[in-house]
């Protein structure tokens, strides 16, 4: 492996630095890899040095800046673990060559599909240069042979000639609108869900060098102008050079002896082009840079405002987008300066000539050199050459440079790879819940360790919790277990297969994960409940919620668990969205787990019945807790303290209690005063017992308070509909003994009339029959409609007011009343006022 420094006694310099063949060379001096003893790390402000202990003295062998800090820091661990790099050199070239070829076949691939399409439109877009062509020698014509030699019977045919030029234009443009926009919103798309693709394979250490906002910026800005060059920056291109020759053919046979002053302004138009696009290219970058540098800061405070209020920070966040905005500013004052040096004097000099033109042009048909028709069909055609020319100037080679930094900007992302790499051959494996670390160290920062020499053994089924001060690297072992990322030394085993050999979605799809801050994504309750099993039945998606005791709160929301939750369920309080996150984990049914402060936004009471129910269930797997709470830790069969990235002591709670001079302790001694004497005895009822209890079954309902079941009747405490929009008839039933029915078609169910009119009155649904009118009123729709319970009035608002369900469209308005459209039974005209919406 060949590095370079890039300083030298202080001053930057270029070192070579090569390891070979167990010898490492530095400056014509060598030292073999045997007889070097230790190897450090000196990291300073902008400077660091790695030295050597080389047969008992001290070497420096590199001065660096950050600058070349990561490549030298391969080059640290190398010298660490002894070894030459010969193999790691060699994958690095071969993952080179072929990431250079993925980039080349995946261009070619993203438009191969569409290649006939492509074709279609550059022929209709070479047709159309030649249809241009047409009217000015027309004219030419019609001037001369008409107008001056009186050839009548001509004037009509040209004048038919004209008109059937521009119409055929006309009908040619639009279809070659059509597609290219057809086929640029395609490849875009495809584009869109590749990079969504690769940004979702990454490692977490990926997301840490590109933020979130830059990572959206990509996906949609840099996209969009991706969409432009593809939709309409290559055929403009191909439109106007192939104008600009075409013209250029047409004025020399024309009139020869002024064909040569349309090509002065050329010269100038060349040079000025390739100065611009040098200065451009930087002068782009640092606007998208600034742009994206908005794009965090607001990505980073909108869903953070309630924090950003408590402090009192609205001013501070304001002067911040202030500051960003001047930037912001510049850098597109950059982008007007350089536009204003080169646009300006070219269309001087276009205009200069084109003034020339008609002053030699006027006094050659005064002196009767040429025709009257010939010299307007050559200005005609002068000014359709300078069109193009301007339009590539202004238009598109700004824009054309704007979509390439973006694709440079798309393709950087492209080639980035993950650092969690995935083995040739991954096992998939049943896992058991045996879990090892072996002297793992890892840092986010390779040379400061969070962890150091960590080693852990856990059995299948025990219940470990892991406690500590804040920053011991409690949760840095939990992302390692997940593998978000890799140790940088050291392995961890899961029964008994290294963990960088298993196959990682088999492997992640059997742990389950639960996080202090709980994730609740865009959708409704039954949405995020269902993520955890996408092909979750109604009954199993309630029997999670009881368990996790969001079931009640649930029910008391709006549209029950159809109700939608907001961005990262700002609807919802910390507490309710832990509970539904813990309910998806129930439905993943996981074989191993991994607690990381589970219940630390719910209180006291909610977190004993959460973790009853989660031990309930999960008593054979493996459990691994993360927790600050004295309580959570009766639920342990082994603490593990953490300090520094260690682990300084471990024992039951009740050995760790004992010692009151631990570190144990020191962490909890506020909170063991008020803890209970006792250990608390598992009550939880676990997801199993509700799933089998809501099992749908087939009953019969005797009246609005009785329903029997097998022979036994059991008094109805209430109906609910728990999917009131999305599922209708499924039906849930509780009685006041304590049992809970489920039914998946209310309607089929004997005596299902007795409680019709109840759930109608309960449930108040009107069907949409006829859209009168939807007028806008800022971004708001007022709609007036016809519907079985009679006309009126609403608004609605946003995009979660509308949805599609089986043929349905409901509509939520702004005071969360719903209304039903059944798309089969309603008039043409109200089908398309709403698709239009839709």
């Amino acid at each position: 492996m060949d590095f370079e420094a890039d300083v030298n006694d202080g001053k930057f310099s270029r070192v070579k630095i090569s390891l070979h063949d167990g010898k490492l060379e530095v400056n014509g001096n060598s030292y073999n890899l045997s007889d070097i003893e230790d190897v450090s790390l000196e990291e300073g402000l902008g400077i660091n040095r790695i030295y050597i202990t080389y047969k008992g003295r001290k070497v420096l062998i590199a001065e660096f800046t950050n600058r070349k800090k990561e490549g030298l820091l391969t080059l640290y661990y190398a010298l660490k673990n002894r070894y030459d790099g010969r193999k790691e050199e060699r994958e690095e070239e071969e993952r080179k060559t072929r990431r250079k070829k993925d980039t080349r076949h995946f261009i070619i691939s993203l438009i191969s599909p569409y290649k006939y399409k492509i074709i279609l439109g550059t022929i209709l877009s070479s047709i159309l240069v030649i249809l241009s062509l047409i009217p000015p020698y027309l004219l030419k014509i019609l001037i001369n042979n008409v107008f001056q030699d009186r050839e009548i019977y001509l004037f009509p045919i040209l004048i038919a000639s004209l008109i059937s030029v521009n119409v055929l234009n006309v009908i040619l443009s639009a279809l070659q609108n059509f597609i290219l926009n057809l086929n640029g919103q395609r490849i875009v798309n495809e584009l869109r869900l590749k990079l969504y693709k690769h940004v979702m394979e990454m490692s977490s250490s990926f997301i840490d060098r590109y933020n979130t906002g830059r990572i959206l910026s990509r996906l949609t800005t840099d996209i969009s102008n991706t969409l432009w060059f593809v939709t309409w920056g290559i055929p403009s291109i191909i439109t106007n050079v192939g104008t600009i020759v075409g013209v250029g053919v047409a004025i020399f046979l024309i009139t020869p002896s002024l064909g040569l002053y349309a090509l002065i302004p050329f010269p100038i138009i060349v040079l000025g082009t390739i100065m611009y696009r040098k200065r451009s290219k930087i002068a782009y970058h640092k606007l998208w840079r600034r742009t994206a540098d908005i794009s965090s800061l607001l990505t980073d405070t909108v869903p953070n405002i309630d924090s950003i209020k408590s402090y009192v920070k609205e001013d501070f966040e304001s002067k911040r987008l202030s500051r960003l905005n001047g930037e912001v500013i510049n850098a597109q004052m950059n982008v007007i300066k350089t536009n204003l040096t080169w646009f300006p004097l070219i269309s001087a000099s276009i205009s200069i000539i084109s003034v020339l033109i008609w002053y030699v042009g006027g006094e050659e048909v005064l002196a009767g050199k040429i025709e009257l028709g010939s010299l307007v069909a050559f200005v005609t055609y002068t000014t359709m050459f300078y069109q193009p020319v301007q339009n590539l100037i202004n238009n598109v080679i700004p824009f054309t440079q704007q979509s390439l930094t973006s694709m440079d900007r798309l393709m950087e992302v492209f080639n980035a790879e993950s650092d969690v790499k995935i083995a040739d051959n991954p096992k998939k494996i049943e896992v058991k819940g045996n879990v090892e670390f072996n002297n793992v160290t890892f840092g986010y920062d390779q040379v400061k360790p969070v962890i150091k020499d960590f080693s852990l053994k856990v059995k299948k089924g025990e219940k470990i919790a892991i406690v500590g001060k804040s920053g011991s690297g409690k949760s840095t072992v939990v992302k390692l277990l997940l593998r978000l990322y890799d140790p940088q030394s050291g392995e961890i085993l899961i029964d008994g297969v290294p963990l960088k050999e298993l196959d990682l979605k088999n492997y992640r799809e059997q742990l389950g994960l639960i996080k202090a801050e709980p994730t609740i994504f865009y959708g409704t309750v039954e949405y995020n409940i269902r993520y955890g099993k996408i092909d979750a039945k109604p009954e199993e998606i309630v029997a999670a919620a009881m368990a996790s005791g969001a079931h009640d709160f649930i029910m008391e929301m709006p549209f029950a668990y159809d109700t939608h939750l907001g961005e990262r369920g700002n609807k919802i309080s910390s507490g309710q969205k832990q509970m539904i996150e813990i309910a998806r984990l129930f439905l993943k049914n996981p074989k191993m787990l991994v607690l990381d402060e589970a219940t630390s936004s719910v209180d006291s009471y909610s977190e004993r019945k959460i973790m009853d129910t989660i031990i309930s269930q999960f008593k054979d797997s493996t459990i691994i807790m993360i927790a600050h709470r004295i309580s959570t830790l009766y639920y342990a069969d082994r603490i593990i303290v953490m300090e520094e990235g260690r682990i300084v002591e471990e024992g039951t709670l009740e050995e760790l209690l004992k010692k009151r001079d631990s570190k144990f302790y020191q962490i909890f001694q506020t909170q063991i005063p008020y803890m209970e004497e006792t250990k608390p005895r598992i009550e939880g009822k676990g997801f199993s017992y509700y799933l089998e209890m809501l099992k749908p079954v087939d009953l019969k309902i005797l009246s609005k308070n009785k329903v029997v079941y097998e022979g036994t009747v059991y008094e109805v405490k209430s109906y609910y509909k728990p999917f009131p929009i999305t599922r209708p008839y499924f039906l849930l039933i509780e009685t006041n003994e304590g049992r809970y029915f489920t039914v998946d078609d209310f309607r089929k169910v004997k005596g299902s009339e007795i409680i019709e009119e109840e759930l109608e009155r309960k449930y108040f649904i009107p069907k949409i029959e006829r859209i009168v009118k939807i007028d806008t009123t800022g971004d708001e729709f007022v709609w007036k409609v016809i519907t079985n319970k009679g006309n009126t009035s609403f608004k609605t608002r946003g995009r979660n007011s509308l949805f599609k369900v089986d043929g349905k469209v409901f509509i939520i308005d702004t005071e969360d009343d719903v209304f039903e459209i059944e798309l089969n039974a309603i008039d043409k005209k109200s089908a398309k006022m709403i698709d239009a919406i839709l």
